[in-house]
């Protein structure tokens, strides 16, 4: 299981759209992570936790002081996609894609372009946490500027955070959107022009399925009130199976 810490209203908007937002990595609340990497604008992330155990800073800092809830999913809830090998208008996809968590409509369009997920690790992994010296050294090796143009290395884009951030044991979904673009070269020269994609959000479908399964555990300082809505919300979604209690229930001082 991965977990999520989130307010109620988010839950709500969830219950109700079936699907999971990711924001462009400039927009998160870690300054330096972006700072030091300009392509930061085109990778878009879902931040969750694969630790069973309650984190007391996760409940503060994105619960809403402790009063909104832990959202629990599988590894991997999204909506499942084939996308063939083929040319797809200016754009060449090389294997077959068996589980994308995102239509072809999606993937290649008019307004913007994600990147081919073929590696499953490229779209979800765990944070890898460094010293900001080691953090920026890194950068400077998967940007590989030179004379010549521009390396990048975007498999780890995303997935690297300074150790200042590790009591969050964070894990990742990363989806990488561009505006459209011709071919390589051209996409260097979108990014270093600055063009930006048309949304600082992305949402995708969860799978049916997997929506069923997910598991919701009430903040350690919410109410009766609370939990009332949380469950009414769930049993008006489906769900037979009410939230839990956190384990952490009056064990901190308000």
């Amino acid at each position: 299981m991965i977990y999520h810490y989130t307010t109620i209203d988010t839950l709500a908007l969830i219950l109700n759209s079936r699907r999971i937002r990711f924001t462009r990595l400039d927009k998160v609340d870690d300054v330096l992570e972006c700072s030091l990497l300009k392509e930061a604008r085109y990778i878009f992330v879902s931040c969750w936790t694969q630790a069973k155990t309650e984190n007391i800073a996760l409940w503060h800092m994105y619960a809403k002081n402790m009063k909104g809830v832990r959202i629990g999913f599988p590894s991997n809830p999204f909506k499942k996609h084939f996308i063939k090998t083929g040319r797809y208008g200016n754009i060449t996809v090389n294997q077959d894609i068996l589980d994308a968590p995102f239509s072809i409509e999606e993937l290649f369009n008019e307004k913007y372009f994600i990147f081919p997920i073929i590696e499953k690790t490229d779209f979800f992994n765990s944070v890898t946490y460094l010293d900001e010296n080691e953090l920026e050294s890194t950068y400077e090796q998967i940007v590989a500027r030179n004379e010549k143009g521009i390396t990048l290395y975007t498999e780890k884009f995303g997935f690297l955070k300074p150790d200042s951030w590790k009591f969050q044991d964070e894990c990742r979904f990363i989806l990488k959107i561009t505006p459209p673009y011709s071919d390589a070269r051209n996409l260097i020269k979108t990014i270093n022009s600055g063009i930006l994609p048309p949304f600082e959000y992305f949402d995708l479908e969860i799978d049916e399925n997997e929506f069923l399964k997910m598991e919701i555990k009430l903040g350690p300082h919410c109410s009766d009130s609370d939990k009332i809505i949380v469950n009414s919300l769930l049993k008006s979604h489906g769900f037979e199976n009410s939230c839990e209690e956190s384990n952490l229930k009056g064990k901190i001082r308000i």
